[in-house]
């Protein structure tokens, strides 16, 4: 029986490196990494399916658009404290819902160690983890 030959090569024209699955692009073009498929495995996992569908029922607005007066369907339930594929951080930690611009945006801002918790009005540091996480599970 016939196979279909499969292509191990990036997409983009002339690039001979090999694509990371599930990707089509290598990581020059900005195919999957290796830290990016290892964070796969946490949002597969049923106990993150089971608080992300709480996390959508309790908040489906995002809550930085509400902040600011607009009213837009979130849809990305953001970590506010960073979790660097740490299973404890990755589900006890404070959660709120962002559409996928707001997302982007605090994304940007850990870069530079500032944790938006729009909800709360408040900015975090990576010091106030302990404190808020904590406080959150009594």
């Amino acid at each position: 029986m016939p196979t279909t030959p499969i292509n191990s090569k990036c997409r983009e024209l002339g690039c001979n490196h090999r694509r990371l699955w599930p990707s089509t692009l290598c990581v020059v073009h900005g195919g999957r990494t290796e830290a990016a498929r290892a964070n796969l495995k946490f949002y597969k996992s049923k106990a993150w399916q089971d608080r992300r569908a709480i996390e959508l029922s309790r908040q489906p607005l995002c809550v930085a658009c509400l902040t600011q007066g607009r009213v837009r369907m979130g849809g990305s339930i953001d970590h506010i404290f960073p979790h660097w594929r740490d299973e404890k951080r990755f589900l006890r930690n404070l959660f709120q819902n962002l559409c996928a611009a707001c997302h982007q945006h605090k994304t940007r801002e850990e870069m530079q160690g500032r944790y938006h918790d729009y909800a709360r009005g408040a900015v975090y540091r990576e010091t106030d983890y302990a404190q808020k996480i904590g406080s959150a599970c009594e």
